[in-house]
């Protein structure tokens, strides 16, 4: 009979071991668990931000563009300006010299 007990109480401590060793693999698994949660929140908020700065480069880069075609615009009509500019003082230069043609053949 106190064999039997032995057992029963070997047997029971055994068990009781085991439930121990359960309830810590469960634990860790929730700890493990909650960890990861708390990475793909973090991993996400870091994504969120990499999309947030990823358009406030598209923006500048199509402000910068916009800008670059403004300064292009402006280039071309300055560029017209001055071929205007430039053949107003051909036909100016071919009036002084018909001017001074013609006061010669007057004075002559």
């Amino acid at each position: 009979m106190i064999a039997y007990m032995h057992t029963t109480v070997a047997y029971m401590y055994i068990t009781v071991t085991y439930m121990l060793t359960t309830v810590t693999y469960i634990h860790t698994t929730v700890t493990s668990m909650y960890t990861t949660v708390a990475y793909t929140h973090t991993t996400a908020a870091y994504m969120q931000s990499t999309v947030a700065y990823m358009h406030t480069t598209d923006t500048y880069m199509h402000t910068t563009v916009a800008y670059m075609h403004t300064t292009a615009t402006y280039m071309h009509a300055t560029v017209a300006y001055m071929h205007t500019t430039v053949t107003y003082m051909h036909t100016t230069v071919a009036y002084i010299h018909t001017t001074v043609a013609y006061m010669h053949t007057m004075v002559a």
